[in-house]
């Protein structure tokens, strides 16, 4: 699903769906150079044509093509980095080292490496569980009403819906 609309959102404005896969510099360097690039090539092109040089506005139109061809390859090259099975491995040990840090109390090391495990992918359910877990250990239970229910919403099988739903009821009232 998140990848469908950072697709769709990345063919709209160029950037913007690598801002959704967590590349945010890049997507909002590349949205604000199309932006202008484009502004510069339809006023020129269009808007007022007497004013700015002909091959100015064409250059900038081209300018502004090519920053759009380059995102969506940008785009493409990051959605095969995450869905390889390189991160795939890497968030199964990150999942493993916080849990074995969670069982023996060490709630700072599992609060790093989850943060670590979230960079990489902030809608992997067992990422997600293992988090909302930890900041209710941690008493942040604020955060954590806000991860079981990001959890909710993204966990596809009902064990992971059954463990939210019942985390969520446990939890003070905020």
């Amino acid at each position: 699903m998140r990848e469908r609309l950072a697709i769709l959102l990345n063919l709209l404005v160029p950037g913007a769906g690598l801002i959704m896969l967590q590349r945010d510099w890049l997507g909002f360097t590349l949205a604000l150079l199309f932006a202008v690039l484009a502004q510069i090539g339809i006023a020129g092109r269009w808007l007022m044509p007497s004013v700015m040089p002909r091959s100015v506005a064409l250059g900038a139109l081209v300018a502004a093509s090519l920053v759009w061809a380059g995102a969506q390859w940008l785009l493409l090259m990051r959605w095969r980095e995450i869905a390889g099975n390189g991160v795939s491995a890497e968030l199964a040990s990150l999942c493993t080292r916080a849990g074995e840090a969670i069982r023996q109390q060490r709630y700072t090391d599992a609060y790093d490496v989850l943060r670590v495990a979230l960079t990489l992918n902030d809608e992997h359910p067992e990422v997600l569980r293992q988090w909302a877990e930890l900041l209710t250990l941690m008493g942040r239970f604020r955060q954590a009403r806000h991860a079981w229910h990001r959890l909710l919403q993204l966990a596809h099988d009902d064990d992971c819906r059954q463990a939210a739903t019942t985390a969520l009821a446990a939890l003070p009232p905020a």
